[in-house]
């Protein structure tokens, strides 16, 4: 059962590529996930297993043709340092790493008692307790 799983998950990553090979200058199946090209000059990976983006598909965006515009979108507005769109529970997040981030880089600099409200491609909210 699990060679079928993951024969599987290997032809939605393969889809995914098509998809994202129609809509961009390039996509190709990497190492670690998908290397595209971005308005033909701009090369970056999307560091994601076959697993994740079936985590992806199926729970978060409901299939590869969603995750394949998911990609899209997030090209148009990642910064220009970042080099990779990183897999982190059902989203991807720009990095200039190939790593995901950790629970302690996200609560880096925070105050006791603050919370942070983010969405990929939304500008940070910060609030702090109320006095």
């Amino acid at each position: 059962m699990t060679d079928e799983v993951g024969a599987a998950e290997d032809v939605e990553m393969d889809r995914l590529i098509g998809l994202l090979d129609a809509r961009l200058t390039s996509a190709q199946r990497a190492p670690y996930g998908i290397d595209i090209v971005y308005r033909q000059w701009r090369p970056v990976r999307v560091v994601l297993t076959p697993a994740e983006l079936d985590d992806m598909a199926v729970i978060g965006l409901g299939s590869a043709d969603a995750v394949a515009d998911y990609v899209v979108e997030l090209l148009a507005v990642m910064p220009a340092r970042a080099r990779y769109l990183v897999y982190s529970q059902y989203v991807l997040e720009a990095s200039e790493v190939p790593t995901r981030p950790s629970i302690a880089d996200h609560l880096a600099g925070l105050e006791p008692g603050e919370w942070v409200t983010e969405r990929p491609g939304a500008r940070r909210v910060r609030r702090g307790p109320r006095r």
